[in-house]
């Protein structure tokens, strides 16, 4: 008996499907995972600051080797774009948004003295983070999830999926609870983290450059330095 080629489409299709969910799922249970461990054993390392420096380096680049392998194996395989051209077609506007994030460290503090290690602890928060978070998330996450046979749906303009991973970014912020971080605290980080992955999330959507995020979530980041 001959088989129907719409049978074959819609299997593959389905299998297709399943994977793109299980790429974006392995990776958010990798993350939060990750998280919730590293911040459960900050409460043990408050009187070692190096380890405490060294943990959290070791994580963010330890998720950004899964992403980067992963990717590489087509798990998904997303696009990066290229840094000069983020900074290029919006060169004046990165100046104005630098002007800008330099505000409110100015005055917490920012341009005094501060030993080596606290300077890795702003590397980390304002170079490494970005990078690690927007290639997991904007990259990796939404791009799996916006294979899916939700992906072409749409709402405001955002495709489901980028709406899906904004929403997972923000609450993965949770997992500062299992470092004792008072809850509004808390609240305050994942209600802040929620319009920047909406931005950086609507913007890898337009152009599939991922540094227009990386940039926006490090002049942030600065911010709150």
């Amino acid at each position: 008996m001959a088989t129907n080629p719409a049978d074959v489409f819609s299997i593959s299709s389905k299998a297709y499907d399943r994977q793109a969910w299980f790429d974006a799922g392995l990776l958010y249970a990798l993350y939060v995972g990750v998280n919730v461990a590293g911040n459960m054993a900050y409460r043990f390392l408050s009187g070692h600051p190096w380890l405490a420096v060294a943990q959290s380096v070791g994580i963010l680049l330890f998720l950004l080797v899964v992403v980067l392998m992963r990717r590489g194996y087509g798990h998904p395989d997303f696009a990066v774009g290229g840094l000069g051209d983020a900074l290029h077609r919006f060169r004046w506007l990165w100046v104005f948004a630098l002007l800008i994030a330099l505000v409110a460290p100015r005055f917490q503090g920012l341009f005094q003295n501060h030993s080596f290690l606290w300077y890795l602890w702003l590397f980390a928060g304002v170079v490494l983070a970005p990078i690690t978070e927007e290639f997991a998330f904007r990259g990796a996450i939404q791009t799996s999830l916006n294979r899916t046979s939700i992906g072409n749906k749409t709402f405001i303009g955002f495709r489901l999926g980028t709406l899906i991973s904004a929403i997972s970014f923000s609450c993965a912020h949770f997992a500062l609870l299992a470092g004792n971080v008072a809850m509004p605290r808390v609240l305050f980080e994942v209600l802040s983290a929620l319009p920047l992955a909406l931005f950086a999330g609507y913007v890898y959507q337009r152009t599939t450059n991922i540094w227009y995020g990386v940039l926006v979530h490090a002049l942030g980041n600065l911010g709150g330095a």
